[in-house]
């Protein structure tokens, strides 16, 4: 194996680790269930339901980038429709 490949073993044997005690908690359900789900058909309502159920936002994985870029656009949209709103 070259050094490289050995490097990108070594990464994933790393997170398959992580991920082995991620699923070891007993709140792990909460990941399939759909208890740990961002909803939302707004970004008002996206943050209501974060906001309640104290979820928060991880980096998001290389496929994923676009989707949070633009969420990120409409997120800075929206709090700066609010800072509008409470300026009046």
């Amino acid at each position: 194996m070259s050094l490289s490949d050995i490097v990108s073993a070594k990464g994933y044997a790393e997170q398959v680790g992580e991920l082995v005690g991620v699923l070891k908690d007993p709140s792990a359900a909460n990941y399939f269930n759909g208890t740990w789900e961002a909803k939302g058909l707004s970004v008002a309502e996206l943050v209501d339901n974060m906001s309640r159920g104290g979820l928060t936002f991880a980096p998001a994985a290389e496929p994923d980038r676009p989707f949070y870029s633009s969420l990120y656009r409409s997120l800075l949209s929206y709090d700066s429709g609010i800072v509008q709103l409470v300026s009046r």
